[in-house]
């Protein structure tokens, strides 16, 4: 075939030309050629250049069924520019083929190529047909009102966001996990009191302490000591609700952390915990640090 005569790269690249003809004259050419050109315009949706992309995904629409079955392989391929355009092939191409492999992306692991599936999965006309495959449509759609009532058939899609290099994605699937309240989620989770971003680590601190299991204690108490304060803070107030006595010594020090809101939330913790605090509260009327002796004599006075 002439693509495969070394001029590949030169083929791909007059689609992103300067001059408006060379661009369109290659882009009709391809066209005109149809199924013998699919292998090539799949390869030039992995390209750098936007305006390539554009172009070989408006010729493999204008092909038609011929590139149904190579686009829906490229839904597999590593780079996810080609799984994003494919997809959005696909849905332009409204083939019901495309079906099956397009609700199976819906777990991709780009939040962009997820919503192109979406996307694509509306405009042939598909509709969820049961609580997980809806919960998974919902979060490729970035519908997180939609995806909390669905409960705990939820979980798994909103487990799968959690490792999304989109930051607004993480902050939102940790959000919903913690409304949720679903067990399943609590690994994942203490995952992510170790993200790199500080608003994950907050958020997963407060999940987890609104599903309340014990396994999220010893992560919590660790989380005591992030170098940011409202993460110390979540841990503080999510130790206190899940109330479990090994994190009462723990909290003692928390009395004389730096940041006076830390120190409020792990005084309220301790008060939570309740009486298995009692020995080391006492212990802590006598420390060096007039913050923790203050903490500890309010945080007894409320115990009941």
């Amino acid at each position: 075939m002439w693509w495969k005569e070394g001029r590949t790269k030169k083929i791909i690249k007059a689609l992103g030309h300067k001059d408006w003809r060379v661009r369109e004259e290659t882009t009709e050419a391809l066209i005109n050629l149809g199924t013998p050109a699919v292998e090539l315009l799949i390869k030039a949706l992995g390209e750098e250049d936007s305006s390539v992309r554009e172009r070989a995904t408006k010729a493999l629409v204008k092909i038609g069924p011929p590139a149904v079955e190579p686009l829906i392989k490229a839904l597999r391929k590593e780079v996810s520019s080609v799984r994003e355009k494919a997809a959005e092939a696909l849905g332009d191409i409204r083939d019901n083929q495309a079906v099956k492999p397009l609700v199976k992306a819906l777990g991709d692991k780009d939040s962009s190529v997820r919503e192109k599936v979406a996307e694509a999965l509306e405009k042939i006309g598909w509709k969820p047909t049961f609580d997980t495959e809806k919960a998974y449509y919902l979060v490729a759609k970035k519908d997180w009102k939609g995806v909390i009532p669905i409960g705990p058939p939820a979980v798994s899609p909103l487990i799968n966001a959690l490792e999304d290099e989109d930051l607004g994605v993480r902050w939102k699937a940790t959000e919903a996990l913690g409304n949720i309240r679903d067990s399943q989620a609590v690994k994942p989770l203490i995952k992510a009191l170790g993200d790199k971003d500080l608003g994950v680590r907050e958020k997963a601190a407060k999940a987890l302490g609104n599903i309340r299991d014990n396994q999220a204690v010893e992560p919590l108490i660790k989380a005591l000591e992030d170098k940011n304060a409202y993460v110390r803070l979540k841990a503080a107030e999510a130790l206190g609700n899940i109330r479990d006595s090994q994190a009462a010594k723990t909290l003692i020090k928390a009395l004389g952390d730096k940041d006076s809101n830390v120190r409020e939330k792990a005084a309220e913790a301790l008060v939570r915990i309740g009486p298995p605090s009692i020995k080391f509260l006492v212990r802590a009327l006598g420390d060096k640090d007039s913050n923790v002796r203050e903490k500890a004599a309010w945080a007894l006075g409320n115990i009941r």
